[in-house]
């Protein structure tokens, strides 16, 4: 199946292409290996549309939004499986309020179709065709909100409850309550059907991210977006969260889903 290599020497980014990362040195990691809701990436958008602002085509240095059919797209690998392709279960372990130096956890290839991937889950929430559901809090309701275990925390605008970092802090974007700060979100799935009450907790980034900390796992880090609800790694701490695939069944339904 397709996948991406980047090479930071090979054309002069476009402008789209935000906040660069020098290297995979500067970024932590090697590759990424997605856990999402679809097939491919983008779908019939950059099939139909050069300004996709995900494909490129390059002449020389010079790069400029290019169309792409499905076939070439960046594609989730469990969907091509010969069984068990109808999503993952991302399974966690639990990790306490002051962090951890790890956490173990398992992803498991497909959702009950063997005795090893069964799961009997107490909410499953239907995503749209870009992935996202409904969270209602603090008197807002958010259409834009997605499940990312990539997200290194729990991010929502703003709230007068919790203090954000100061920017001589370092950690600018972040929440820095003085105390923990236990807050509640209704997840809702997207055509409205089902929801579930979430509690989580949002502490001090700057303790969490601190230099002096050997921790690197939390459940307590939230920060700042404009709109939406980023529901993130926090999130899977103790959970074991199903990916239903788009268009693929399982008897917890058709994809795209999530259920937990």
């Amino acid at each position: 199946i397709p996948i991406q290599i980047i090479d930071k020497n090979f054309a002069t980014a476009p402008a789209s292409c935000k906040n660069l990362d020098a290297s995979p040195a500067t970024t932590g990691f090697n590759g990424i290996l997605g856990v999402g809701l679809f097939v491919a990436d983008c779908g019939s958008g950059c099939t139909s549309q050069a300004t996709n602002n995900i494909y490129f085509t390059c002449n020389g240095a010079s790069c400029a939004g290019s169309v792409i059919p499905i076939a070439k797209q960046v594609s989730n690998p469990v969907a091509f499986l010969a069984a068990d392709n109808n999503g993952v279960i991302l399974q966690t372990e639990s990790i306490p309020d002051s962090g951890a130096t790890s956490a173990n956890g398992y992803l498991i290839l497909g959702i009950n179709t063997r005795s090893n991937n069964t799961l009997a889950p107490s909410s499953v929430l239907s995503a749209n065709n870009i992935g996202e559901f409904i969270t209602k809090f603090n008197g807002s309701t958010y259409s834009s909100s997605f499940i990312d275990s990539g997200s290194n925390g729990l991010f929502f605008p703003l709230i007068s409850s919790v203090s954000v970092c100061s920017s001589s802090s370092g950690f600018s974007g972040f929440y820095c309550p003085t105390s923990e700060v236990r807050l509640t979100g209704i997840q809702q799935s997207s055509d409205g059907t089902k929801s579930v009450s979430v509690g989580f907790i949002i502490g001090d980034a700057s303790k969490d991210l601190s230099s002096g900390n050997a921790n690197y796992a939390f459940d307590n880090l939230g920060g700042s977006i404009a709109t939406g609800f980023d529901w993130g790694m926090p999130f899977f701490y103790g959970r074991s969260v199903a990916v239903g695939i788009e268009g693929r069944t399982s008897s917890l339904g058709t994809g795209p889903y999530w259920a937990y």
